[in-house]
């Protein structure tokens, strides 16, 4: 399914830009016809502010369809949901869960449920479940599952409403390139400068929350292969830092990693303030000390404004570790137009490398820089 549909921002923003035009050419000549002694002076004031209103809007609109945060209509209306919707459901752990849709046989859903955190400075999280088509239909199925973080600022709904991850999905489990999976982005809570990681001192520790809640959480209310080889880490940006390492830290949990635009230094100014006090958290301390990562693949996707250097230095890393890795770009920039073509690249290789659907994996750690 072609979901390039970025268009379709652009004309509302250029539609709301016009609109704004005329509503200034109307509040003129209603101030004319106030000189004149027609008395049009409230015609002039409502033009003034929806014009001013509606250039907000439409330069909104033409930021977020610049950096594909804005896909589609699609994901105008989520933004528009998120403001509007109340939180989804608390569902605890050990309490059951009734799913608020169903798939169908050739289609996924996507569902949303609140999961508490116990860990040290996160708070309880909105997460988005993606269930592949025939979940609801085929009662007895276990499915592998992948995590995916989103970027610093954003939020858990980004990778479905600005990367249409379901839409992909559906695609690549009906072309056979991707066994049926379930997909989780939880909303991570981050600024402007953060990161999905541990931080020293009072936290946040945002990577004890993907293990020690989220991971738990999933496999106790969903129908999971829940071992790590069953398991792949992702994410974009700040999102992908975060999943690789998250993943080098408990590779007994992660099975498989997918960063899109990866980084060797992090932005958070806490984790720069004192990097002795969080080796964990810098890719050239964390993954020496993860050990031997053999029979654990990374998909490292890089984007052409930014060139491969950082994802080769990371592979350099993880090969010397016995990791399988790929690292492999696509023309474009550091946005959400380019995280899910990588994801459409990386996470079929992932699949295959861990067994999950048919086919010979690389038997050797492979470094691929077009």
């Amino acid at each position: 399914m072609d979901t390039d549909e970025v268009w379709q921002i652009w004309a509302t923003a250029a539609v709301s830009a016009l609109l704004a035009v005329l509503l200034v050419v109307w509040g003129v000549r209603a101030r004319r016809q106030r000189r004149e002694g027609r008395h049009g002076w409230w015609r002039t004031v409502v033009a003034g502010v929806l014009a001013f209103v509606l250039l907000l809007f439409a330069a909104g609109l033409a930021v977020g369809a610049h950096y594909g945060y804005l896909s589609s209509w699609r994901s105008l209306v989520g933004v528009f949901n998120d403001v509007a919707e109340d939180e989804p459901l608390v569902v605890p752990m050990g309490k059951p869960w009734t799913l608020p849709a169903d798939t169908t046989e050739s289609a996924g859903v996507v569902v949303h449920v609140t999961v508490q955190s116990t860990a040290r400075g996160v708070p309880d999280s909105t997460v988005n479940i993606y269930l592949p088509p025939g979940y609801t239909q085929n009662p007895d199925t276990h499915y592998p599952t992948i995590y995916m973080l989103h970027g610093a600022p954003g939020y858990g709904t980004d990778w479905f409403d600005s990367g249409d991850l379901d839409d992909h999905l559906d695609t690549l489990i009906a072309a056979g390139t991707m066994p049926p999976v379930i997909a989780v982005a939880p909303d991570m809570d981050l600024g402007s400068s953060d990161e999905p990681v541990n931080y020293p001192g009072a936290g946040p520790d945002r990577g004890d929350f993907l293990t020690l809640d989220l991971v738990p959480w999933v496999d106790a209310h969903l129908r999971t292969k829940a071992e790590a080889g069953q398991r792949v880490l992702g994410g974009m940006s700040a999102g992908g830092y975060g999943a690789l390492i998250d993943s080098v830290d408990k590779p007994d949990v992660w099975g498989g990693t997918f960063s899109a635009m990866p980084y060797m230094q992090p932005v958070a100014p806490q984790l720069n303030a004192d990097p002795s006090g969080a080796p964990g958290s810098f890719p050239a301390t964390a993954i020496p000390a993860a050990g031997n990562l053999s029979g654990h693949p990374f998909y490292l996707g890089y984007v052409s404004t930014e060139g491969p250097s950082q994802a080769n230095e990371i592979a350099g890393l993880l090969t010397t570790q016995g990791a399988t890795v790929k690292v492999e770009g696509v023309e474009g920039g550091h946005d959400w137009i380019s995280a899910p073509k990588l994801a459409v690249m990386g996470l079929p290789w992932l699949a295959q490398q861990l067994g999950w659907i048919a086919g010979t994996p690389d038997s050797s750690a492979t470094t691929v820089t077009p």
